[in-house]
């Protein structure tokens, strides 16, 4: 496959070393490491990041990029997209597509994440010669240099995949503090930071202490130098335990979000949420973090979302849907309900409104500025291409297509935004996969 390539923007002529949600530009300095491959650059040296801002619409696929992985996943970093193929991880340019650098060390399943900020990839994986053990290294996203490694004890730990279990910790990946040089993890009611040098704990608080009946901290996301989590607690009596209240809309139980300056677990703010309507949505909500600062705290796919600017401890919910994007600095929201987009600002006044079909089914778009773009499942290849994704805006529509020969099916993945493009992973029936990139 192969597409047009789009005009590399303005690159800042200064290292600055905190993005500000990926709306920067990095000089990358000469550095080597042992065992990361660097692909496609002479001397091993990645060319400079740009000043990539995420698009508002798309128009247009600029650009392709292949590989032969059975799965990818996306997620956005300063300057692209890093794309994790389980064996390890590639990031491109994300105006062109190019690759910047990959690491791929070993044998083994490899698993990953990006800090908030877009700055620091974080990839687990097995230890050489010894497959029962893990380690973790936070890879710097200019260069793909080894800034921190980590043996990880992982033995009570398990997450599901695909119907197994693995002695991975995926879900602390993301939460990785460099310049305090600490991450995180939750482990039942406690929220602990562990240092990078021994492993140890640095600090660990934990919310729901005097809970009278059952306690959780629920998932955690680390923005800057705030870490949030989502707490709850209900009424349990262990003498009639068949009487759960989990799901009893009338229980009596609290839900929170908490916010502690991730250097030293010092609260900082705490939010109630009374609108959650029971303890089982309570103890299910994501957190997610948005371009602009913003995170989110969904409750459910159709309830509502809070959604918290950890800087200004302002906050808000969107009844009846859930915040999927912000804008401009985090004073415009992407919301979505099941057939609609809108883009709202803080205080809640709809700015547009975007209908989708109802047979689109459930799932949210990707959500830009400007409206939302909808990707298909799957397409089959024909003479004259497919279409594969369609943007919707306010003022306009575009079908966007792949030059796919016939009898070719395409299966695509979770796609995402990211500093330069839309971009989405696909697999064929003839072994390929690749990343397809919109502008």
């Amino acid at each position: 496959m192969s597409g047009s390539i789009a005009s590399s923007p303005r690159c800042l002529d200064i290292f600055v070393g905190t993005a500000l949600k990926f709306g920067i530009c990095l000089i990358a300095p000469v550095l080597l490491v042992s065992g990361c491959s660097f692909v496609g650059f002479g001397d091993s040296i990645p060319p400079p990041i740009y000043d990539l801002g995420v698009p508002a619409s798309v128009g247009e696929v600029t650009w392709e990029w292949e590989t032969d992985a059975e799965s990818l996943n996306v997620l956005p970093v300063v300057g692209g997209v890093a794309v994790f193929d389980g064996s390890g991880v590639t990031v491109l340019s994300g105006d062109t597509g190019q690759v910047r650098w990959e690491y791929h060390q070993g044998k083994g399943r490899v698993i990953g994440a990006v800090t908030s900020n877009g700055e620091h990839v974080v990839v687990q994986e097995p230890v050489p010669g010894a497959p029962q053990d893990f380690r973790m290294h936070v890879l710097d996203v200019a260069t793909g240099e080894s800034l921190r490694e980590e043996a990880l004890d992982v033995t009570e730990r398990k997450v599901g995949d695909g119907g197994r279990f693995h002695a991975w910790i995926a879900p602390s990946l993301a939460d990785v503090s460099v310049d305090h040089e600490l991450w995180f993890s939750r482990e039942g009611s406690e929220v602990i930071a562990r240092r990078f040098d021994d492993g140890g704990r640095a600090w660990a608080t934990s919310e729901v202490r005097a809970c009278e009946g059952v306690g959780d901290v629920g998932p955690i996301a680390l923005v800057d130098e705030v870490l949030l989590g989502s707490v709850t607690c209900y009424a349990f009596d262990e003498d009639d335990p068949d009487d759960d209240a989990l799901h009893d809309s009338n229980a009596d139980f609290t839900s929170e979000v908490v916010a502690w300056n991730a250097a030293d677990g010092r609260e900082l703010w705490r939010l109630e949420t009374p609108e959650v309507t029971s303890p089982y949505h309570s103890r299910n909500r994501s957190l997610t973090d948005h371009s602009g600062g913003i995170v989110s705290a969904d409750a459910s796919p159709t309830l509502m979302s809070h959604w918290v600017d950890p800087t200004t401890e302002e906050y808000g919910w969107v009844e009846d849907a859930n915040v999927v994007g912000s804008f401009e600095g985090g004073e415009r929201l992407g919301v979505w309900r099941i057939g609609e987009y809108r883009v709202e600002d803080r205080s809640g006044e709809v700015l547009y409104r975007v209908s989708e079909p109802s047979e689109q089914g459930r799932v949210a778009p990707l959500a830009l500025a400007d409206g939302m773009v909808r990707v298909l499942e799957s397409s089959e290849g024909g003479s004259e291409g497919v279409v594969f994704a369609r943007f919707r805006g306010a003022d306009r529509e575009v079908d966007l297509s792949l030059e796919v020969e016939s009898g070719v099916n395409l299966e695509f993945g979770v796609g995402a935004v990211v500093p330069g493009a839309v971009v989405v992973p696909f697999t064929d029936n003839e072994g390929r996969s690749g990343v397809v990139g919109m502008s």
